[in-house]
């Protein structure tokens, strides 16, 4: 299984969707009804993420595809997650293809956050690695432990270490297996 951690603001804010008043038409910065609607979004992808979580993954890509499609702009911290969310469902049902384009649109969006494209790489390298592509598996894995380590985010780049150790071994790759079992050691 696949494993993603999410921001701890998109936890929040995830939290905090579910327990939003109706919106009053007292506001002035925007209408009413594109509040609405923007609340509506958030909540499906909410849902989305939590199909997948629950390896409910047809669903997941039904929720998220919609609101997260080519044609919409992606801006939020939620929005973000969930096409990591919605590339791994892909995989999970088999559309590979579907799943590679997705983390890479993500990636090209997260130009702006060391932690957001960290996780969009960490979560390529889970796909490549499902799709057989070793070699582009350990490219993901390699930029999202650099990523990590520059972000100060010890435990994912522990995790995405021993994936990318993992690989190497798969991959015959013993010098660089022990080089970061030993690194993981120190």
């Amino acid at each position: 299984m696949i494993k993603i951690r999410l921001l701890p603001t998109a936890i929040a804010i995830a939290f905090s969707l579910l327990s939003v008043p109706p919106i009053a038409a007292k506001s002035i910065d925007q209408d009413p009804l594109l509040k609405s609607v923007d609340l509506v979004r958030e909540r499906l992808i909410v849902r989305g993420i939590w199909a997948y979580q629950a390896g409910y993954y047809t669903e997941a890509v039904t929720l998220l595809r919609d609101f997260l499609s080519d044609r919409r702009i992606i801006a939020t911290l939620l929005e973000k997650q969930g096409l990591i969310y919605l590339a791994l469902a892909y995989q999970r049902v088999g559309e590979s293809n579907q799943a590679t384009k997705t983390i890479e649109r993500g990636i090209n969006l997260a130009h702006n956050s060391p932690l957001e494209l960290a996780q969009l790489e960490d979560a390529a390298g889970s796909i490549a690695q499902e799709q057989n592509q070793l070699q582009r598996a350990s490219i993901h894995w390699e930029k999202a432990r650099q990523l990590y380590l520059a972000c100060n985010q010890r435990q994912q780049w522990t995790e995405v270490t021993l994936k990318l150790a993992h690989n190497y071994r798969r991959l015959q790759k013993n010098r660089k297996y022990q080089e970061l079992l030993a690194e993981l050691s120190s």
